[in-house]
C-alpha cells in the first residue's frame, strides 16, 4: 500500500497552480499606463500579496502587469517551500480584466487606490496586493521551482491522449523527487522515494492525476504502478510510466497508459 503522505504534497503543488490562475484573471485588466504618468488609477507595474499567519509568512504571491498584454506571476508557498511562476496575457474594459493562463481564462475587476490594487473575483471574495519596485524569481527564494523546465510530458489518461507539458517541475529533497506536469486544468504529478535512474512502483513512488485541480476531490491515486526512469540527471529527467489508479472519495478507478516523460533544464 503506497503512503499517501507523499501523494498530497503533488496535490497541494496543483491547487497552488490553480490559485495562480484565479490571480491571473484578477490581474488580467489593466490600462495600459506606463508608471511614470500613473497617477494611482494605473495597474500597469508590479504587485505583491504577501499572506502572514502568527507572524510567519506562508505564502508571497507577485504579479507583474507588463504594457502591450503580458502578464508573469510567481507564487511562493513558504509552508511546503514551494514556488511556481507562470506567464499570460491580459486585457482590461473599463474596470473588467480578463487573464489567459496556461490555457485558462479568468474575469474579474480591479480597483486602484494608491499604492494597492484591490481584485476582486467572480466569487465576491475581494484580495489587496501592494505595489512593489522588483519582480522575483523562484531562485530569489532558495527554494524549488518551474523555472525553464522543458520537453515532453504526456499519457493515455482513461483513452485520451493528454499533454501536461505546458508548465513543467521537477524537485527533489534528501532522497526523495517529485516531477509533474500541468495543462491548466489537469494535473499529473509523482512523488518518488530516490533520486537515481531506475524501476520504480507502488512500493517506494506514487502517481496521482487530477482533471480539475479546483475541485479537491476529483483527484485519482496509483494503486499499481510501472515508472521506468531511464534518465535523472540534474538538467534532464527521462522515462514511462503506466499506472491503474482510484479516486479515494468516490472509489472510480482510471488507467493510465503510454506515459512518457522527456523533460529538461538548460
Amino acid at each position: 500500500m503506497m503512503k499517501t503522505e507523499t501523494v498530497w504534497p503533488m496535490i497541494r503543488r496543483g491547487m497552488a497552480l490553480l490559485v495562480l490562475g484565479i490571480l491571473a484573471a484578477g490581474f488580467s485588466g489593466c490600462e495600459a499606463d506606463d508608471d511614470s504618468e500613473d497617477t494611482g488609477g494605473g495597474v500597469i507595474g508590479i504587485w505583491r500579496r504577501t499572506d502572514v499567519v502568527n507572524g510567519s509568512t506562508v505564502l508571497q504571491e507577485t504579479v507583474e502587469l507588463v504594457a502591450g498584454g503580458t502578464i508573469n506571476l510567481v507564487s511562493a508557498d513558504f509552508v511546503n517551500q514551494e514556488c511556481f511562476s507562470v506567464e499570460g496575457t491580459w486585457t482590461m474594459s473599463g474596470d473588467s480584466i480578463t487573464t489567459v493562463v496556461m490555457g485558462e481564462q479568468y474575469t474579474s475587476t480591479v480597483v486602484i487606490s494608491g499604492g494597492n490594487m484591490v481584485v476582486t473575483e467572480s466569487n465576491g471574495t475581494p484580495v489587496t496586493y501592494s505595489r512593489v519596485s522588483a519582480m522575483p524569481t523562484c531562485d530569489d527564494y532558495g527554494f524549488g521551482g518551474n523555472d525553464n523546465w522543458d520537453g515532453t510530458f504526456l499519457a493515455t489518461v482513461g483513452g485520451t491522449v493528454i499533454d501536461f507539458s505546458s508548465n513543467l517541475y521537477v524537485e527533489t529533497d534528501q532522497n526523495m523527487m517529485g516531477v509533474g506536469g500541468f495543462n491548466g486544468t489537469k494535473n499529473m504529478a509523482f512523488v518518488i522515494d530516490g533520486t537515481t535512474a531506475g524501476a520504480y512502483t507502488e512500493a517506494n513512488a506514487a502517481g496521482t492525476y487530477m482533471p480539475n485541480i479546483s475541485v479537491t476531490t476529483d483527484a485519482y491515486i496509483s494503486q499499481t504502478l510501472t515508472l521506468n526512469l531511464t534518465t535523472v540527471e540534474a538538467n534532464h529527467i527521462a522515462g514511462t510510466f503506466t499506472f491503474e489508479a482510484i479516486n479515494p472519495f468516490t472509489m472510480a478507478s482510471l488507467s493510465v497508459t503510454n506515459g512518457q516523460i522527456n523533460i529538461s533544464h538548460p
